[in-house]
């Protein structure tokens, strides 16, 4: 799932069926779909990305209640999907307290050896990634107001070292560039939620979620005789802020009311060169030598 660590809700999202790889990390095909035509819901706030369609906010299961998956014959309050439908609902305070704290720590030696015939594998590299958090709920007033609130740092390190070849194309000329970087990821979920029982028959959520993460990357051109215009830098991440109204007027007429906002972006700036360093390309080598 590429920088998605086994405890985020996409992991869990291939265990529906009909679903496959899409070739779209964390966005699974499902019932023949393509992985950009899923709905995801999260406390009924539709997070798909505005761009692309995919899933738009990152989240540990730790911080979920449930997670219902339906491919076929969505009912009509459902928002629309011609491929899966994901209703994910977060833990909520109550009158009891409830706390948790985790950690976890993998690199490329812990998994096991990669066979030189899978479909992905182009060459072994090292890597390390690890995540820790905690969950804390419990009454701010009992019987009525109640919180939940959670965060997980996650930090991914990947190192790349080798050569690039290249060979003029006019002269028998043959060049070996070496590189060696890591890419380092660092993103940060949190939830927080409050829930308020004004009476017996009226209750009130509101809650936000985020997933600030920044990347610093290596996505320059390659191959480069210099290599610190390779780097790069994302500010990646989603904003969420939901309010809900849940009431009984009647023992048969019921009213559920939601308002939302949520927010996606992906700022990319060059962080090794200056930005007024020009770009220079030689089509005289059989890659385009930066």
């Amino acid at each position: 799932l590429g920088e998605f660590q086994d405890r985020s809700y996409q992991s869990l999202l291939y265990l529906t069926p009909s679903s496959s790889h899409s070739r779209r990390a964390g966005n699974p095909a499902v019932g023949g779909a393509t992985g950009n035509e899923n709905i995801y819901l999260i406390d009924g706030i539709k997070t798909n990305d505005p761009v692309t369609g995919e899933w738009g906010t990152n989240m540990n299961i730790a911080f979920f209640q449930s997670l219902d998956s339906t491919v076929y014959g969505v009912e009509a309050q459902g928002a629309t999907s011609t491929g899966g439908y994901f209703n994910m609902v977060t833990q909520s305070g109550s009158n009891d307290w409830h706390g948790s704290v985790f950690g976890w720590f993998t690199t490329s030696g812990m998994t096991a050896r990669i066979n030189s015939n899978d479909f992905e594998v182009t060459q072994d590299q090292d890597w390390r990634a690890q995540d820790y958090g905690f969950t804390f709920s419990g009454p701010i007033v009992k019987d009525r107001l109640w919180f939940f609130a959670g965060a997980n740092p996650y930090h991914r390190s990947d190192d790349n070292k080798g050569y690039d070849i290249v060979e003029n194309l006019k002269n028998p000329v043959t060049l070996a560039l070496p590189y060696d970087y890591s890419n380092e990821t660092n993103t940060t979920t949190y939830l927080a939620k409050l829930t308020w029982r004004i009476s017996d028959n009226h209750r009130m959520e509101l809650e936000t979620f985020s997933d600030p993460s920044r990347q610093d990357l290596h996505e320059g051109p390659t191959p480069t005789l210099y290599p610190q215009t390779l780097s790069s830098r994302r500010d990646v991440g989603s904003s969420n802020i939901g309010l809900k109204w849940y009431a009984t007027w009647t023992p048969r007429f019921f009213t559920d009311a939601h308002i939302a906002f949520t927010r996606r972006h992906d700022d990319l700036v060059p962080s090794g060169a200056p930005m007024d360093t020009p770009l220079l390309q030689s089509q005289d080598w059989n890659q385009n030598l930066a």
